[in-house]
């Protein structure tokens, strides 16, 4: 009787691992770029810009393609290491080196930690069905943070403006008002023509940006080296 029951015990175990990942990684490239992966062989979708999967621990390898996958070489190829009982979030950097820069407790299999902060201030969890469950710890950030359609309102009144003085000025008002994301500034940036202007609102933004750790994505917004330099070392000051 108990060999029966603890038989009973270790299929009960394997199965609920088995349902339940431990694990997961949410993987992008440094610019946003769309791309294929392939993981332990087996293909995990093709032409994405965010990839999501619950993973077991341990270690994985992975085939990253740029773009499409077709017949090209990948762009990074090899093991990478799933942490245990974690969820991971991870770049492909401007040097196609795989970069994990942010791990927290994996609490609640199928559902992605979407942070709309620096370093999970003020985190949601959305699930893949989109729903938002607000997480309460570590709660140090109050600002409001620019939705969809205001900064669809914020663009279409740029695109009314002719004049790159007038673009920043109201860049710069709105910026006083509201929080942004990355990807905004990004987009932010490329509506005005010249690098200076776009080098003064990249630095403006930078201290109303919530997730600094993807402001790498600014940079493609820029045409000179030497602008991204300059930008770059402002950042690290």
């Amino acid at each position: 009787m108990k060999t029966k029951s603890l038989y009973l015990t270790i299929i009960a175990i394997l199965f609920a691992g088995s349902v339940y990942a431990q694990s997961s990684i949410s993987l992008t490239f440094y610019d946003g770029r769309p791309f294929s992966i392939n993981i332990d062989g087996k293909d995990y979708g093709y032409y994405q810009e965010e990839f999501y999967s619950e993973l077991s621990s341990g270690s994985h390898y992975f085939k990253i393609y740029d773009g499409v996958r077709a017949s090209l070489k990948p762009v990074f190829e090899g093991n990478i290491y799933i942490p245990d009982g974690k969820s991971t979030f991870a770049v492909i950097n401007q040097n196609f080196r795989y970069e994990a820069y942010k791990t927290y407790n994996h609490r609640e299999p199928g559902k992605i930690c979407n942070c709309d902060c620096e370093y999970c201030r003020n985190c949601v969890y959305k699930d893949h069905e989109g729903k938002r469950h607000e997480h309460e710890t570590n709660n140090e950030y109050n600002g409001t943070v620019m939705n969809d359609r205001e900064f669809a309102e914020l663009s279409a009144n740029l695109g009314n403006l002719m004049y790159d003085d007038n673009k920043r000025e109201m860049i710069t008002m709105v910026l006083d008002k509201y929080y942004v994301t990355s990807e905004q500034v990004r987009k932010l940036v490329s509506s005005v023509t010249f690098e200076n202007n776009k080098l003064e609102i990249a630095k403006y933004a930078y201290a109303r940006t919530v997730d600094k750790e993807n402001y790498y994505k600014v940079l493609t917004a820029f045409s000179f080296e030497s602008t991204i330099k300059e930008l770059k070392d402002f950042i690290g000051k």
